[in-house]
């Protein structure tokens, strides 16, 4: 039987191309074992290294520049999938190991090109290199170890200041200041029907732990009240947040529901809202990395989510460096601890956030091959048109999803 027969299609994921050339090469992995004084080598056979094709073909023509363009998408997957030799037939996990395009000026709708595909053999790794669970549960417990590393700095911080007698009337102030704000969030608390935490007596950590608390209640009930999406979600709470840590000063200048009768300044509101930033940092953490678990935010999102954690625990660090106070109270061992802890939970987040924009297909920008709605789209693209509210969430410059228009840009997961 000759090539007139048995000749066959080339393709590559259904991709058809006329092949030029095609170039197979068969290598096996060679162990040499040589020895002292003695010629020649012991030649130890470890297997094949796998089929190795290197294809040179075109496309020409009308179709032209679609082939081209559902090529290059391809190349961007990075599954293996079915390649169509000429001469030997079906090749199944095939991978696309280098692809090279030259477009030259004498030829109109031509490109050669030069793929290379090496055999794909999936296997178990021994070892996973970065579990999603393990750095879920490490910042998990970071964020827990820093609400109690919080609570138990400003316990000694308090704890300094009172055995300084010319403080004595700022220790009142600051004091005031606190129980104020359990007043604030207590009424915030009860007009949404929740019983806050009480902590009237005990230590400064008692105190600056029912303010967490009562602040996380307060952050949850605000994320059920707002269910359209993980945007809008995380943008309620972050006001919710931004208004905690604004209490402090809030209530210093005398805008707050409870009078005690204690006069307090801005100035006694200072490292009060250093650790109240603190605390609502844990809290933006938590609420982050709840947001990443799920699948409806796309990357730009998701580096949006954690450039914002992130940029809000820097501007933390600079305040605590910054402050004169702490400094003045040789508070420099406890602070560097408190701030390493806020850096590597900030890392730890950043880390899977890396972890699961890795998992997602790589984003490409098509065109619209046709005039139709984002339902077509989808379907064209990925044989499901259900995907429609993902290429919605992808594409936010798309106003009208019913009009789409021949050419038109569309964002859209490469498988």
């Amino acid at each position: 039987m000759a090539w007139a027969k048995s000749i066959q299609t080339a393709s590559f994921k259904g991709i058809v191309f006329d092949v030029l050339a095609i170039e197979d090469a068969v290598e096996r992995s060679i162990v040499e074992h040589q020895y002292a004084y003695s010629e020649g080598a012991d030649l130890e056979d470890m297997g094949s290294t796998g089929r190795e094709v290197t294809i040179t073909a075109i496309f020409y023509g009308d179709r032209y520049e679609s082939s081209l363009g559902g090529l290059l998408d391809y190349c961007e997957v990075r599954e293996s999938g079915l390649l169509v030799h000429p001469v030997m037939g079906r090749m199944p996990n095939m991978q696309l190991f280098s692809a090279r395009f030259r477009h030259e000026a004498d030829n109109v709708d031509y490109v050669e090109f030069d793929l290379i595909f090496k055999k794909a053999n999936r296997s178990t790794p021994l070892f996973e290199m970065t579990s999603m669970f393990g750095m879920l549960d490490n910042i998990l417990n970071q964020i827990d170890s820093m609400i109690n590393l919080v609570g138990g700095v400003y316990d000694g911080f308090m704890g300094k200041i009172r055995a300084i007698n010319t403080y004595k009337s700022r220790v009142r102030g600051m004091n005031a200041i606190v129980r104020s704000m359990q007043s604030e969030l207590s009424y915030q608390l009860g007009e949404l029907n929740i019983v806050p935490s009480s902590s009237s007596s005990g230590s400064d950590q008692n105190f600056m732990t029912s303010i967490h608390k009562d602040t996380q209640q307060l952050v949850t009930a605000k994320r059920v009240n707002n269910p359209i999406s993980s945007m809008s979600e995380y943008e309620a709470v972050k006001r919710e947040l931004n208004a905690v840590n604004a209490m402090p000063v809030k209530v210093a200048q005398g805008n707050s529901r409870v009078d005690l009768g204690v006069p307090m300044t801005v100035e006694d509101a200072k490292e009060i809202q250093i650790f109240i930033q603190l605390m609502t940092q844990s809290i933006r953490t938590s609420v982050v990395v709840d947001l990443l678990e799920r699948d409806d935010l796309n990357p730009n999102e998701i580096e949006t989510l954690v450039n914002d954690a992130r940029t809000s625990a820097q501007q933390i660090i600079d305040r605590i460096r910054k402050d004169d106070f702490m400094r003045e109270l040789n508070e420099y061992d406890e602070l560097f601890v408190l701030v390493e802890s806020l850096r590597a939970s900030q890392h730890s987040l950043k880390q899977i956030a890396e972890i699961i924009i890795s998992k997602r297909p790589p984003l490409l920008v098509r065109r619209a091959p046709f005039d139709g709605t984002l339902h077509q789209i989808a379907h064209h693209f990925y044989q499901d048109f259900k995907r429609y509210d993902e290429l919605v969430k992808l594409n936010p410059h798309i106003t009208h999803p019913s009009f789409i228009q021949t050419g038109d840009f569309i964002n859209g997961y490469a498988e």
